[in-house]
């Protein structure tokens, strides 16, 4: 309980290996989780970067400070691993009010490459304002551009993989990724690599999306989507092959001692949990984990 308290005091933002994110803990949000060994000391940056950040190492543990229990035991599986460098992902691509005017813009594509922290590629982009880092999708190349548009189309709809357009405007059975679960707060679901969504129904205040785990999700129809499919694909057929590999990914070993299979590790074909409604912020405090 202790570190629980002290999370929910504390103003950081962490970041974890393997399911890679970056959490923002305030004295109003409740303590979401144990979050591991890495860290990000995004508060000491004061504007957007492209270039790499230094990653902090902890061991686990939580980091000195003031209002903070230096040297507490934190999670005992991860620590050490190889030396990473942290790029700063921006994940809205439209902001609320460009959703509100109806804004479109174009984006070149000026560089794609594998990230330490997560398990799609990222891709770096140059629009009218600024350079930043976006996810990629499975069909981006270096060189295209990716287009960003609120604005209604006449006709049929036009999208490639890798434009961003609020749900509203993307018609049903198209396959999307980096959604929006409120306007303008930026991509919450489906961002791990080769994830997606698919569009299977709309109506006048929510847009429905169906997860590759059969779930259905609704959100408004102003949250952002990117269209296609998250990059690296395979990422989920790699094979370790030995215990330095996850000693590499900063993923301890274990006690090696026998367990028996229970009712956490499947056995059973569960029904598709009930649809999850997001219309309100107070719905993500109590939401539960879906897939990123």
């Amino acid at each position: 309980m202790i570190g629980a308290t002290f999370f929910r005091r504390a103003t950081l933002e962490f970041l974890t290996y393997p399911t890679v994110s970056i959490r923002a803990l305030s004295s109003s949000q409740p303590c979401l989780g144990r979050y591991g060994h890495r860290l990000i000391k995004l508060w000491e940056q004061k504007d957007y970067t492209t270039d790499p950040l230094k990653v902090w190492r902890t061991g686990g543990r939580l980091p000195a400070g003031p209002e903070k229990t230096p040297g507490l035991k934190w999670t005992a599986k991860l620590g050490g691993g190889l030396d990473r460098e942290f790029y700063w992902v921006q994940h809205r691509r439209l902001s609320k009010d460009d959703v509100s005017n109806g804004r479109l813009f174009f984006e070149k594509i000026l560089k794609m490459q594998p990230d330490d922290n997560r398990s799609g590629y990222i891709a770096l982009v140059a629009g009218p304002e600024l350079r930043r880092w976006v996810l990629a999708t499975t069909e981006m190349k270096e060189g295209a551009l990716i287009k960003n548009s609120a604005k209604p189309e006449v006709g049929v709809f036009i999208g490639k993989s890798g434009d961003a357009f609020p749900l509203k405007l993307i018609p049903q059975g198209t396959q999307v990724c980096s959604v929006e679960f409120l306007p303008g707060a930026g991509s919450k679901l489906a961002r791990s690599a080769g994830n997606y969504a698919i569009v299977i129904r709309k109506g006048e205040n929510n847009v429905v999306l169906q997860l590759p785990s059969g779930r259905e999700v609704s959100v408004h129809p102003d949250c952002v989507a990117v269209v296609g499919q998250v990059s690296n694909v395979e990422h989920d057929d790699e094979i370790w092959g030995c215990a330095q590999k996850s000693r590499d990914y900063g993923i301890r070993p274990r006690s090696g001692k026998w367990h028996r299979k229970d009712g956490r590790h499947g056995r059973k074909i569960h029904p598709a949990k009930p649809m999850v409604v997001y219309t309100e912020a107070q719905l993500l405090k109590d939401k539960k984990a879906l897939e990123d």
